[in-house]
């Protein structure tokens, strides 16, 4: 199935002041895999010393790969999750991060942290994370790196470190990493937000770093993501309630068209509803908790009821087929409720808390899109992984601010 270019995510108001805004940084050191699913995180001075079950040149008991190194020399995150930081007498300061499908990561033995990847934060394939050094139970500078799957390291991967084998970082681990999706060199969202008191959307690197801010639409309007041109990203548009008209944002900065669809008091659902290469207009009118979707040549495609009064749009790709789902948020129940393409419902998942707003998007590399909120009060973005549990949290933006999720690098 080939996976259209992502689209559109809600917009809502929300009254709250502004503060100082809240990024989350790191260090912009970030490369993808272009095969396989996760990345050498160190290069080797005079190359691999032990595998998982033992050490190369001497007896005894090993649990992961011994890569050789000098002290100092950086240590890359070799697949996106949440860090954690620990000493220990045995492993000295060591990192773990914890990935999807049980899948986690160890690197010990490090003469310290890199400060752009704090205790509990998200990081991101090829992020620093640390510096190799000798600390704890060790003959000399090394990285201990391990594979690790429901908390049992992984021999298989001795296969991808071959005794006396150099290693270069940030190039794929030659493992298949069974269960474990593959990230290529950009298929995730963006989380972005649009500021209405200012019309502007601010939009977030994979490193954690600000990539771009751009001024588009006028106060008052929400914020209308979507893939409407041929090109690899999304484009900015917007909504205005105030005359029911889509304004969308060429690539170059232009504007690429302005479309009267819907009614006052409507919210932006756009998303890919036929068989097209762009995504289609579409609106959720809250009054008689409906959709309605616009055809390409500008007739109504078809109107949808679906959710409740109440109810915010929440659109996504949530099951192998070419299109998007309709979807609502339910902020009375902190719900979503997805709707299959047979008219039946397909799901419906609690999460988040009272005043979230939905930010649906592709976080990970699978298929569906993931269920994901936007907590105004905190500023933060929480992403449900495939699975159930929380995939990442994600600080961004300012009170007031709406999230427009999309592809925009």
């Amino acid at each position: 199935m080939l996976r259209i270019t992502r689209r559109a995510r809600l917009a809502l108001t929300t009254a709250a002041g502004l503060i100082a805004l809240s990024l989350v940084a790191a260090t912009p050191q970030t490369a993808w895999a272009d095969s396989g699913a996760m990345v050498v995180p160190i290069t080797s001075i005079e190359g691999v010393t032990g595998q998982v079950g033992g050490y190369c040149h001497s007896a005894g008991a090993h649990s992961g790969i011994d890569i050789s190194a000098d002290v100092g020399d950086p240590v890359y995150a070799a697949y996106s999750g949440t860090l954690q930081r620990i000493a220990s007498p045995g492993m000295g300061n060591y990192i773990i991060i914890t990935h999807v499908d049980g899948y986690s990561t160890v690197y010990a033995h490090l003469s310290a942290y890199a400060a752009g990847a704090p205790q509990g934060s998200t990081v991101t394939t090829g992020q620093l994370i640390g510096y190799a050094g000798s600390t704890g139970n060790s003959t000399g500078p090394h990285l201990h790196f391990e594979v690790r799957l429901n908390g049992a390291s992984q021999s298989g991967i001795n296969v991808a470190f071959p005794c006396g084998s150099h290693t270069v970082a940030l190039t794929p681990i030659a493992w298949s990493f069974p269960g474990l999706p593959a990230w290529g060199p950009n298929p995730q969202d963006n989380f972005a937000i649009y500021r209405p008191s200012n019309a502007r959307f601010y939009i977030r690197a994979a490193n954690g770093s600000l990539l771009k801010s751009v001024g588009f639409g006028t106060i008052g309007d929400l914020p209308a993501v979507g893939h409407f041109q041929d090109a690899t990203t999304d484009n900015l548009g917007v909504y205005r309630p105030s005359n029911a008209r889509f304004y969308i944002r060429a690539v170059d900065g232009s504007l690429l068209s302005s479309t009267a669809f819907g009614t006052t008091g409507d919210l932006p659902a756009v998303g890919h509803f036929q068989d097209a290469t762009t995504d289609n207009l579409a609106v959720y009118r809250p009054s008689n908790s409906t959709f309605y979707i616009r055809a390409l040549d500008g007739s109504l495609l078809r109107s949808v009821g679906f959710g409740t009064a109440g109810d915010v749009p929440a659109i996504g790709h949530f099951q192998d087929s070419p299109y998007d789902n309709l979807a609502v948020y339910r902020p009375s129940t902190s719900t979503f409720y997805i709707r299959a393409l047979d008219g039946s419902l397909l799901t419906s998942i609690h999460y988040g808390t009272t005043g979230d707003l939905p930010a649906v998007g592709y976080f990970q590399g699978s298929a569906p899109d993931n269920l994901a909120v936007y907590r105004p009060s905190a500023t933060t973005f929480y992403a449900r992984a495939h699975g159930g549990p929380m995939l990442t949290m994600v600080i961004f933006g300012l009170p007031g601010d709406l999230p427009a999720i999309g592809q925009f690098q």
